[in-house]
């Protein structure tokens, strides 16, 4: 039970994170274009700040995934 719960939480914690990356990612078509096409595109301070967020989460999203494989 205690497993499934936990389970639970972390699968609510990876859709929002995927969520918001998404958010930010249809906000600000530059940042797609830099990083998940890998051209050279000149950002505003919003897109660059965007970037950073997108990072952040990922971080967050490798974190959760790290303690899920552990089963923690």
């Amino acid at each position: 039970k205690r497993q499934k719960g936990i389970r639970k939480r972390f699968e609510s914690k990876y859709k929002k994170i995927n969520k918001a990356i998404c958010e930010i990612k249809n906000k600000y078509p530059n940042v797609v274009t830099l990083l998940e096409d890998g051209e050279k595109t000149k950002l505003n301070d919003e897109e660059e700040n965007a970037i950073i967020e997108i990072l952040k989460l990922q971080e967050a999203y490798i974190y959760f995934e790290s303690m899920d494989m552990l089963k923690i």
